[in-house]
């Protein structure tokens, strides 16, 4: 495995939206910055979502579709592209936040 990351999401719901810090270690550098999530807010943080990710200085880097599933004990992530699953995690709720980690798809 190549790369390797953890997301911090957590529900904005004054701005209907769900934000997010991500690190991110590609060989042997580290990248780190934000996102935020457009979609339909439920109670869990299952859905489809639109997210954009940012550095750290709020350049935008890239823009996904978000597919979370919650299966029962703990959630599914998959961000995709064009279509395509670009990026696999799985994560758990703690405290009205999601964290999860996640690699490229299929393993680079």
């Amino acid at each position: 495995m190549n790369d390797i990351g953890v997301v911090e999401y957590s529900k904005d719901t004054t701005n209907n939206r769900i934000l997010a810090k991500w690190f991110y270690q590609i060989e042997d550098k580290s990248v780190n910055g934000t996102g935020i999530a457009t979609g339909e807010l439920r109670k869990d943080f299952s859905g489809t979502y639109l997210v954009t990710y940012y550095n750290q200085i709020g350049v935008e880097l890239s823009k996904y579709t978000l597919e979370i599933i919650n299966k029962q004990n703990c959630y599914v992530l998959k961000w995709l592209s064009d279509g395509q699953i670009k990026f696999v995690g799985i994560g758990m709720e703690k405290e009205n936040k999601l964290y999860a980690g996640w690699r490229s798809f299929p393993d680079k």
